[in-house]
């Protein structure tokens, strides 16, 4: 999950800065903060999953 929401922050910033962007700037700057957030906690997470096997 983590990879995942990678790849969509990824996205949302290099669209940002292409002539035709998919999501507005002002969209990409507000959600950047909350996919970096659930980001690192799946990271977190599957750390500590695998850790307990």
């Amino acid at each position: 999950m983590g990879g995942v929401l990678i790849g969509v922050g990824s996205l949302a910033l290099a669209s940002a800065i292409m002539a035709r962007p998919i999501l507005p700037l002002e969209l990409v700057v507000a959600l950047l903060p909350w996919i970096l957030l659930l980001m690192a906690v799946f990271y977190v997470y599957g750390f500590a999953a695998g850790v307990r096997r």
